[in-house]
C-alpha cells in the first residue's frame, strides 16, 4: 500500500506517456480525467489556449493581386513634393499611401481623425518599416509632415488622368489635410467646394481669415470671389470690392492660357473680381447718388481692360452691353462679337450670324446700326457660308428652349433650300433631332415629329409652303424691327 502515491504523482508528472495504463483495469481507473492516452490527447482543447493561425503581413497582403488602386498616375507635381519631403522610393509610397487612405476613407475616419489615426495604426507602421526605409517611415509618422502627404496625393487625385476614378478619396485627402491646418489643402478645398456651390463655413471662415493678412493672393482672390456670392451689407461690399481693386493692382494676366490650367490653378482674371464687386457695392447705392459715380467708372475701366489687358471673350461680352462703347459694324464690334461668339454666348452667336447672313446675300433684309429692320436682295447663290456655319453654332448653344432650338435649325435649313441646296439641307435636320435628344429639351418627342414632318415632304414643293422669311423662324428682335418697319409705312 506504499506505493500508490508514487504512482499517483508517476500520472501526474509523467502525462504524455504512450501506455495505455499504468496498471491495467485497476483502482487507479478514478485517474483517467488526467489520462496521457494518445486518443484523448489529441481531441482534447486546452482552455487557455487557441489556435495558431499563420499571419500574413499588410505588404504581403497588398502585393498578392492586383488592385484598381494600382493604376494610378504619379504626377510630376506629386514626385516633387515627395521627393522635396524627403521619400525616395517614391513608387512604393505611392501604392502604400494609397492603400493607407483608401482603407481610412472605407472605415469612415472622419476628416480631423484620419492623421491622428494613422499615426497610431500598428499595422500599418509595421507595413511602412517593411517597405520603406527607417528615414521614410520617420517622415510618414511625422505629425507636421503626414498632412502634407495628404494634400500632395489629394491634388494629385484631380489630374486629367486620375480624377475619374480618385476624385472622392481626393476630396477626402484634402479634407483631412485641411483639418490638420494645412493651407495649400484649405484652398484646394474651397476651389472644389465652390464648384458644387457648396462652400462649408468653416472652409470660408479659414478663407477669410488668410485673406485678411493679405500675405497670400491666391486666399485674397478665393475669398474676394466667395465673398461677392454672398449678401452683405453695404461695409461689408466696399471691403470686398476695395479688396478686389488691390488685388488688381498686384496681378497681372500670364501668357498661360486658362484653357491649359489645372483645375486648383483656374483663378478669376482680376478685371472679374472688380467688375463684380463694384456691381454687388453699387446694388447699395440709389441710381442717382453721385457717390456711387466712382464705382461705376471703376466697373467700366475693369471691363476695358478684361477687353485690352486680358484678351477675356467674357469681358467683350460685357462690353458690347455697354451704351455707345462700340459703334456696330465697326471692326471693333466685329472683333468683339466673335470673341464672345466664340467664347459661346448664344446671343452673340446669332447675331454675327445674321450679320453675315445680311452681308452675304442670304437673306432679304438686314438691321442696320440702330436695329432698324432694312429690305435687301438676295443673291441666288451665296459664296460665303459663315453664316451658316454661326447660326447652326447658335442653334446647337441653345440648351433650354427647345422651340427656339428648333426654329433655328429649321430656319437654316429653309435658308439652303431656298438657295438651291436641299440636300445639304438634310443633315442639318438629322442634327436638329439628335441634339433634341441628346439634350433632353424634348421629352414628348413633340419637336422631334415636327422636325420628321419636315423631312418626309423635303422634296415636294406642294407640301413644303414654308419660308425662312415668316415670323415665326425670326428671332424676338427682328420681329420687333420687322413690325416697328410696318408701323412706320402706314404711319408714312
Amino acid at each position: 500500500m506504499q506505493a500508490l502515491p508514487q504512482l499517483c504523482r508517476r500520472a501526474y508528472i509523467r502525462p504524455n506517456l504512450g501506455c495505455r495504463s499504468l496498471s491495467g483495469r485497476n483502482g487507479f481507473d478514478t485517474l483517467r480525467p488526467f489520462s496521457s492516452s494518445a486518443s484523448l490527447r489529441a481531441a482534447r482543447k486546452p482552455p487557455n489556449m487557441k489556435p495558431v493561425r499563420n499571419r500574413q503581413n499588410n505588404l504581403t497582403r497588398l502585393n498578392k493581386g492586383p488592385s484598381p488602386l494600382d493604376n494610378y498616375y504619379i504626377t510630376l507635381a506629386l514626385g516633387q513634393k515627395l521627393t522635396k519631403l524627403g521619400f525616395r522610393s517614391i513608387p512604393t509610397v505611392v501604392k502604400l499611401f494609397n492603400h493607407h487612405r483608401a482603407e481610412l476613407q472605407r472605415a469612415k475616419i472622419l476628416h480631423d481623425r484620419a492623421v491622428p489615426v494613422s499615426l497610431h495604426n500598428s499595422q500599418w507602421t509595421r507595413t511602412y518599416e517593411e517597405a520603406l526605409t527607417s528615414d521614410e517611415v520617420a517622415l510618414v509618422l511625422n505629425p507636421s509632415i503626414l498632412p502634407h502627404i495628404f494634400e500632395a496625393f489629394g491634388e494629385a487625385d484631380f489630374h486629367r488622368q486620375n480624377v475619374g476614378k480618385f476624385a472622392q478619396l481626393g476630396y477626402y485627402s484634402l479634407c483631412c489635410a485641411f483639418e490638420a491646418g494645412d493651407l495649400e489643402a484649405a484652398i484646394k478645398v474651397a476651389f472644389i467646394e465652390h464648384q458644387s456651390k457648396k462652400v462649408s463655413s468653416k472652409v470660408s471662415g479659414f478663407i477669410k481669415q488668410h485673406a485678411a493678412k493679405r500675405s497670400d493672393w491666391r486666399t485674397m482672390s478665393l475669398w474676394c470671389e466667395l465673398a461677392t456670392e454672398m449678401s452683405h451689407s453695404k461695409e461689408g461690399a466696399e471691403a470686398n470690392y476695395l479688396l478686389a481693386k488691390e488685388l488688381d493692382t498686384i496681378l497681372e494676366p500670364s501668357n498661360r492660357p486658362m484653357s491649359r490650367a489645372e483645375m486648383f490653378e483656374r483663378y478669376r482674371p482680376t478685371w472679374s473680381l472688380v467688375h463684380d464687386s463694384a456691381n454687388h457695392y453699387l446694388s447699395h447705392f440709389d441710381r442717382d447718388d453721385p457717390e456711387g459715380d466712382p464705382v461705376q467708372k471703376d466697373l467700366d475701366n475693369a471691363i476695358r481692360d478684361g477687353v485690352k489687358k486680358w484678351k477675356d471673350p467674357k469681358a467683350a461680352h460685357e462690353l458690347l452691353l455697354l451704351p455707345g462703347e462700340v459703334k456696330k459694324f465697326s471692326d471693333r464690334w466685329l472683333s468683339l462679337l466673335t470673341m464672345s461668339a466664340m467664347e459661346g454666348s448664344a446671343e452673340h452667336c446669332v447675331r454675327l450670324a445674321l450679320y453675315h447672313l445680311g452681308k452675304d446675300g442670304w437673306l432679304n433684309h438686314h438691321l442696320d446700326e440702330n436695329d432698324d429692320w432694312v429690305v435687301s436682295d438676295r443673291k441666288d447663290k451665296p459664296k460665303n457660308w459663315i453664316g451658316i456655319e454661326w447660326l447652326g453654332l447658335s442653334a446647337a448653344l441653345e440648351n433650354a428652349d427647345a422651340s427656339l432650338k428648333t426654329r433655328r435649325y429649321l430656319r437654316l435649313a429653309l435658308l439652303l433650300r431656298e438657295h438651291g441646296l436641299e440636300k445639304d439641307a438634310m443633315p442639318w435636320l438629322t442634327a436638329a433631332k439628335h441634339d433634341l435628344e441628346d439634350q433632353g429639351l424634348d421629352t414628348d418627342r413633340e419637336w422631334i415629329e415636327y422636325i420628321d414632318g419636315f423631312e418626309q415632304h423635303w422634296y415636294n414643293e406642294e407640301f413644303m409652303t414654308r419660308t425662312s422669311e415668316e415670323d415665326w423662324f425670326l428671332e424676338d428682335f427682328e420681329v420687333e424691327s420687322k413690325n416697328n418697319a410696318g408701323e412706320m409705312l402706314q404711319k408714312g
